[in-house]
C-alpha cells in the first residue's frame, strides 16, 4: 500500500456514481476468510451491513450480485447466498 492512499467505503462509491450520474449497477463481492473466523466478520452479518448500506441510498434497484435470483417480494432485494469455502 503507498502511503496516503485511501480505501473508499461503500457510500462513497454510490456518492461518487450519483455525483457524475453515472447509469451503472453495482456487483458487490464480498470476502470473507471463512477458515480464520477470529480475523473476519460473520457472513450473515457481514451481508446485512452491506444490504443496510444499499437500501440506505436508494441503489436496490441497481445492485447485483454474483448467482443471483430473482428479487424477494418483501424487501425488492435479490436474494443472495451466504456460503463460505474451506480450504
Amino acid at each position: 500500500m503507498l502511503r496516503g492512499n485511501k480505501i473508499v467505503v461503500l457510500p462513497e462509491v454510490f456518492a461518487l456514481t450519483d455525483y457524475y450520474l453515472a447509469d451503472v449497477r453495482f456487483n458487490i463481492e464480498t470476502k470473507v476468510a471463512a477458515d480464520r473466523p477470529a480475523v473476519s466478520v460473520f457472513s450473515q452479518e457481514f451481508v446485512d451491513v452491506v444490504l443496510a448500506v444499499v437500501r440506505s441510498v436508494g441503489k436496490v434497484d441497481r445492485v447485483a450480485s454474483p448467482g443471483e435470483r430473482p428479487a424477494d417480494g418483501a424487501s425488492g432485494l435479490a436474494v443472495y447466498t451466504v456460503g463460505g469455502l474451506m480450504g
